[in-house]
């Protein structure tokens, strides 16, 4: 059986080329990793069988099969994916797909497939079949618990249907010609009907049924009986589900919203260039890291956990703003008061508190404090067990509720809603898994992977968990470590385990859209997923940042720096959020601004190594090469080994003529390669700054062909401006879709 193969990450490619030499009854005639070249070589060879990632440069996988389908070629098709979504899966079948197999398994199911499809069947990995089986049961299960999709209008289901397709409220407004307050009363009266609370929960169910509502309506038993002919696998059932209820932070969430309201303030003032007004300060608050009075360390965790719980289950509201972790904890251990802190954070309330631990039992105090007068508007002790940190998390939001319940006369709306975990040492692992991943390096992450696959030993439903291993991953793969398409797998796998156990974390949707953006390249999806994790966690200061760095990426420029200032106002003391910041006004060609705001940041904690980055890189931009120079020579004595460090460095010597220490740099990024999966992208930088255009093309192509995560950024950065009229580059940026953002 004569094969093609096309694939453009080359290390896959070979892959599967050796995986098929073994097979004696198949031979390879051709190999591409180029979508177009892929389709003629399908035209000019017509082989029995071509092997066709989905994702491609030129074409996908399934536009070729399309085309050779409607050209009456007579070649079968076996199409590699990483993703498990059902629109995708569903677009194969339709076009009479051989073979469906998961990337991350193509070394054990492609024999089999190949097998099967010579032999006149087809095939689907195990693992695809599993989960569209499994996510058919809760399809199925919707159906029948929710009121019928048939219920809605004609003008409701074309509405609902136009949000499945990502279409805002004023889209939806002018595409169907009427107001777009008619759209928000349709889009409530659809939340009405199908049982759904609030337009995020619409947005999330249209998101994911849209695969349904982009075909005619079907019953439950229609659509069951579909999915199981195509997948010809057995249903399993749900190894267990949550009962989605209000957690006892939730509760706490509920009453200090409502607080908020009612202690106004009339002093201000400016930090970090925030624009706020007293109603805006009036309308934040800030959970300050608990203290650990104790020396035992083993309090640590606890303190930090019960810290970040607090600040994600206040994050789920629209209001109050919820200042996030990184700024809270740069006041960690500070000998600062209320009044300062507050001012820093631009808050109108705190909520602080203490622990301390005595044998097997914790005392926890915690107390509501008045950010401009100091006055306590609550405070209460808690003694309890030191293996029962649920229930003294619930405790504290109880009391907290009985303290002010008298006091509550505001309307407010109903909170979201969040799964909660039910094993009380499955939970003190993951925050130890949490406390090491925070520290971000690469040893903690390490760490951190352990402690969260121990949580998930001990209690598998535990979808923070599968969270936490999705973060790691889509780190390691970032940082150069583990191989893209490898880092991707594991991400995706780990995400959606999550959503089967809590679909409303928008921090696993964060996390995945992260992942299609800088692992597999994937912009459109990438998006759709930033704006669900928004949707789901409005105050997650990290979506707004990757946001924001994925809209740059399009040269989306306006849009990228409006999302990271949100990004801004709920995490103002972030120094990786600041940074980014700086770099996004640098590749919108705003140098003055961008230096303007690195200093800042760096004025803060000099120490961080990308806002000396960034700023060197702001500063040669502008021929301001001594000042340059000054700034990425001091953060190559703090960050001698950093490849980021080293290449800004490179890049600077380089434009400031000094050829041979630009060159030395080079080598010096050759020593330090083993340890990364491509530092291409580095090179190319240096080689840029010495105007070799030929070698920075060179270096670029080859980061392209290792998927260097880094390698998004060539749309915008500034130092490859010299090169957007070539050719060449100009057949990168579209084979990568930057020109499109598909």
């Amino acid at each position: 059986m004569r094969i093609v193969i096309a694939d453009d990450h080359p290390i896959m490619r070979q892959g599967l080329i050796r995986t098929i030499s073994h097979e004696t009854d198949f031979e390879i005639v051709g190999e591409t990793g180029d979508g177009k070249k892929a389709l003629e070589l399908i035209r000019d060879l017509t082989p029995e069988l071509a092997v066709l990632d989905i994702s491609m440069p030129g074409m996908n996988g399934l536009e070729i099969v399309r085309d050779c389908k409607q050209e009456n070629l007579q070649t079968e098709f076996i199409i590699l994916t990483m993703y498990k979504e059902e629109e995708y899966f569903n677009e194969a079948l339709d076009l009479d797909v051989k073979g469906y197999i998961l990337k991350e398994n193509a070394a054990s199911d492609l024999v089999a497939c190949l097998e099967s499809v010579k032999g006149g069947k087809y095939y689907v990995s195990p693992v695809i079949s599993e989960y569209l089986v499994h996510r058919n049961v809760r399809q199925k299960k919707l159906y029948e618990e929710a009121p019928p999709l048939q219920s809605l209008t004609p003008t409701e289901s074309r509405i609902l249907k136009l949000i499945a397709a990502n279409k805002t409220s004023k889209e939806i407004a002018s595409e169907l010609f009427i107001s777009y307050r008619t759209v928000q009363n349709h889009r409530t009266h659809i939340c009405g009907k199908l049982g759904l609370k609030g337009h995020h929960k619409l947005l999330q169910f249209a998101l994911e049924n849209k695969s349904y509502l982009s075909s005619p309506m079907q019953s439950a038993d229609e659509v069951n009986i579909r999915d199981s002919e195509k997948l010809n696998a057995k249903t399993r059932s749900v190894s267990s589900k949550y009962t989605v209820l209000f957690t006892g932070f939730a509760v706490m969430v509920l009453f200090v919203f409502l607080f908020l309201y009612l202690h106004r303030r009339t002093d201000t003032s400016d930090l970090s260039g925030l624009d706020l007004s007293q109603a805006d300060i009036n309308n934040r608050i800030a959970v300050l890291p608990f203290v650990n009075i104790t020396r035992d360390s083993t309090v640590e965790f606890i303190c930090d956990g019960i810290t970040d719980e607090l600040i994600t289950t206040l994050s789920r509201f629209d209001v109050p703003k919820v200042i996030a972790r990184t700024s809270v904890m740069r006041f960690k251990g500070t000998s600062k008061g209320i009044v300062e802190i507050s001012h820093e954070l631009r808050v109108g309330t705190v909520l602080e508190g203490s622990v301390q631990r005595a044998g097997n039992r914790l005392r926890i105090s915690a107390q509501l404090v008045d950010a401009a007068t100091e006055e306590h508007l609550w405070a209460q002790d808690y003694n309890r067990d030191f293996g029962d940190i649920l229930a003294i998390q619930t405790s504290i939001a109880d009391s907290v509720a009985a303290a002010l319940k008298g006091q509550l006369f505001v309307e407010t709306k109903e909170p979201p809603r969040q799964v909660v975990p039910s094993n009380s040492e499955a939970h003190s692992t993951y925050l130890k898994g949490r406390y090491f991943w925070n520290k971000r390096t690469y040893e903690s992450i390490d760490t951190a992977i352990g402690y969260f696959e121990r949580t998930l030993e001990i209690d598998p439903d535990y979808a923070k968990a599968y969270v936490g291993l999705a973060d790691s991953y889509l780190q390691l793969g970032e940082w150069g470590l583990m191989p893209a398409h490898q880092a991707f797998a594991r991400v995706d796998r780990n995400v959606l385990e999550a959503l089967l156990f809590d679909e409303g974390l928008g921090e696993a949707h964060c996390t995945r859209a992260a992942a299609y953006h800088s692992l597999a390249w994937s912009w459109k999806r990438a998006e759709q997923e930033f704006r669900m994790a928004i949707a789901l966690s409005p105050n997650y200061a990290t979506a707004h940042q990757w946001f924001a760095e994925h809209l740059s990426t399009m040269r989306r420029h306006d849009e990228a720096l409006a999302e990271i200032e949100r990004a801004r106002e709920l995490d103002p003391l972030s120094l990786v959020i600041n940074a980014v910041d700086g770099w996004l006004l640098f590749c919108a060609k705003k140098n003055d601004l961008a230096i303007e705001q690195l200093l800042r940041t760096s004025s803060v904690d000099s120490s961080f190594a990308l806002t000396d980055v960034y700023l060197g890189r702001a500063y040669i931009a502008k021929s301001m090469f001594s000042k340059g120079l000054a700034v990425l020579k001091r953060s190559r004595e703090k960050f001698p080994s950093d490849p980021t460090v080293l290449a800004a460095l490179g890049y600077a010597l380089a434009r400031n003529g000094k050829t041979e220490a630009a060159k030395k740099v080079i080598e010096e990024l050759d020593h330090a390669s083993g340890q990364h999966y491509g530092l291409s992208n580095f090179k190319a930088l240096i080689y840029a700054g010495l105007s070799e255009n030929d070698l920075t093309l060179e270096w670029l192509e080859k980061a392209y062909q290792q998927h260097v995560p880094w390698l998004s950024w060539v749309n915008v950065d500034p130092a490859f401006d010299h090169l957007r009229a070539e050719a060449r580059f100009a057949a990168l940026i579209d084979k990568m879709s930057l020109s499109d953002g598909r």
